[in-house]
């Protein structure tokens, strides 16, 4: 009886967290159809305890694959929007960071580093990336999420705003780094 109150509470527990991280339906389905039939069954048999035990997995495969899964590159030298960002995505477990400090580093980087992301600071003219390797990153690395920071976006053309993901007034702030980096939740911003 006590481990059918243990995995009945863990099921529950895995079920509110499920629906609170918008767990794919499979998943939701999965914990919650063990809950039920381990919560009707008057007997508890192997049966239902393997079903309940692979619910509670499959939920823990997948809230763990969501932790920590952004692989960052900051195109930044003079450590104006890096640390920010590094302490946001520490805070929240985004995944790392990786600082090229020019934009040899970067592209270096995006060779070695395989990221899900790559942030410039349009600011800086040593440092923000050409329209051609805007091209060249929309073309041959479509996966990997391109977003600005600046202060001045009257002088970007339209056409290089097409270029990013995200383009974001500088500083830095949780939220709209959040979005922009978040495939889920994916939007232009600019």
């Amino acid at each position: 009886m006590n481990e059918r109150n243990q995995l009945r509470e863990a099921l529950a527990s895995a079920i509110a967290s499920a629906e609170e991280a918008c767990a794919p339906e499979r998943v939701l389905g999965l914990l919650q159809a063990a809950f039920r039939t381990l919560d009707s069954a008057r007997f508890v048999d192997d049966d239902m305890i393997r079903w309940a035990e692979a619910g509670l997995g499959a939920w823990r495969r997948w809230s763990v694959s969501q932790q920590g899964s952004h692989r960052i590159i900051v195109v930044d030298s003079r450590s104006d929007i890096a640390p920010t960002l590094q302490q946001i995505a520490d805070e929240l477990s985004l995944g790392s960071v990786r600082i090229a400090p020019s934009r040899n580093a970067a592209l270096e980087a995006l060779a070695t580093y395989a990221p899900t992301a790559i942030v410039f600071d349009r600011d800086s003219s040593d440092l923000a990336p050409t329209v051609e390797m805007l091209d060249w990153l929309c073309t041959d690395l479509a996966h990997v999420r391109r977003i600005a920071f600046t202060q001045r976006d009257a002088g970007i053309s339209m056409r290089e705003r097409s270029l990013y993901h995200a383009l974001l007034p500088k500083p830095p702030d949780r939220e709209s780094f959040i979005a922009a980096i978040t495939v889920s939740q994916l939007r232009s911003m600019g």
